[in-house]
């Protein structure tokens, strides 16, 4: 680390090797970056004013043949274009010429040349480790990154009978989703279609009238087959429920490999568990390899718990399902988190600032899953 009798250059050429070194851990340390890192899904040097990408909507349309039916030649469009901004956060502190001065030898209780850029690289990780969840489209959040809130609005439920959108109702298992991520709604059928057999999302549809629509799970349905319509009775239900119906019209790809829960969901997710099987966890490179210990399986996909998953606007907790081959934590850096020094001549200090510039992408929200109660939707 430089001293502080270092030249403010020297100083300033010094502080990236510092960050490089701290980047494992950065990403690390919460368990949804770790996933993310061990899938490769953390990309640098992203350039351009955003980016988009093509999402293929829907499918050619079959018919029956005898080796004589005549056929009629139609041009198809199946792509729709999703398209997001670069965002970013910052943060800035300084260091005048008279205290480091003054934060020299043994009255320094704390070295503050060989703390500064570590402690600003540690405020802005505890607070980035929250913006994976945020509504990167709600009121006051035009500069925050797309969290996985940005999918997941509701405007009631799904009526359990018939499907049909209608106010909050403690009968209906699911969400009606009515966001737009990417500049693409996910209310289903805005791009057409219909559900051609059962109740959405059981049942079968066609291609374009779910392909953006995220699966919402109302934990506390009495449709699900719990002893009573709480978390704690029907959790793992709920989650079961989340799990296969993420797995609609998807292959390999669009499997669900992680929950994370509120913390309280979690624990009584595991009282549940304790009454009805042991849990043996057999994945090799999940999230026991990262060193995270409270972990169980679910029909093959990791369960655990991650600080800062926010509650509802009544406080009620909520959990997510994850499908992490279908998520990019894009930098326009060559890291994650950048910080840089340069000293003023005027004010006589070293100004520093340590910042983020990207966004997270979710290829399509079909593949991810929220758990919370009807009264919050």
């Amino acid at each position: 680390m430089p001293s502080n009798t270092d030249w403010a250059r020297s100083i300033a050429t010094t502080i990236v090797d510092h960050i490089r070194g701290a980047e494992s851990e950065i990403l690390r340390n919460r368990r949804l970056g770790a996933m993310l890192v061990n899938k490769g899904r953390v990309q640098y040097n992203k350039s351009g004013r955003g980016f988009d990408w093509r999402v293929k909507y829907r499918t050619h349309t079959v018919s029956g043949n005898t080796g004589e039916t005549p056929r009629t030649f139609t041009r198809i469009n199946r792509h729709e274009v999703a398209e997001l901004e670069y965002r970013g956060y910052q943060l800035t502190d300084a260091i005048f010429k008279k205290e480091k001065l003054e934060n020299r030898g043994e009255p320094a209780i704390v070295e503050l040349g060989e703390t500064f850029v570590a402690d600003m690289i540690e405020s802005l990780d505890e607070a980035f480790a929250e913006e994976y969840y945020i509504d990167g489209e709600g009121s006051g959040n035009s500069l925050r990154m797309h969290g996985i809130e940005s999918m997941m609005g509701t405007n009631g439920t799904v009526t359990i009978t018939s499907g049909a959108q209608r106010s909050a109702n403690a009968a209906d298992i699911f969400g009606y989703p009515n966001s737009t991520y990417a500049n693409l709604s996910c209310t289903l059928g805005s791009f057409g279609g219909a559900q051609k057999s059962g109740i959405w999302p059981n049942g079968t549809a066609n291609a374009q009238y779910d392909f953006w629509t995220p699966i919402i799970v109302n934990y506390t349905s009495t449709g699900l087959p719990g002893s009573a319509a709480t978390w704690a009775s029907q959790g793992i239900e709920a989650m079961r429920e989340g799990i296969i119906q993420c797995q609609r019209n998807a292959g390999l790809a669009g499997q669900m490999d992680m929950i994370l829960l509120d913390r309280a969901l979690y624990k009584e997710a595991l009282n549940q568990l304790d009454d009805k099987e042991r849990v043996i966890v057999t994945k090799t490179n999940g999230l026991k390899s990262f060193g995270f210990t409270n972990v169980f399986e679910l029909d093959g996909v990791e369960c655990s718990w991650e600080y800062g998953i926010p509650q509802t606007s009544n406080s009620n907790p909520v959990g997510y399902g994850f499908n992490v081959d279908n998520m990019e934590l894009r930098s326009m850096q060559d890291q994650l988190f950048n910080s840089e020094m340069e000293y003023d001549i005027d004010s006589q200090a070293d100004k520093f600032v340590t910042d983020f510039l990207g966004n997270l992408k979710y290829r399509s929200p079909r593949n991810f899953c929220k758990f919370m109660p009807h009264a919050d939707m």
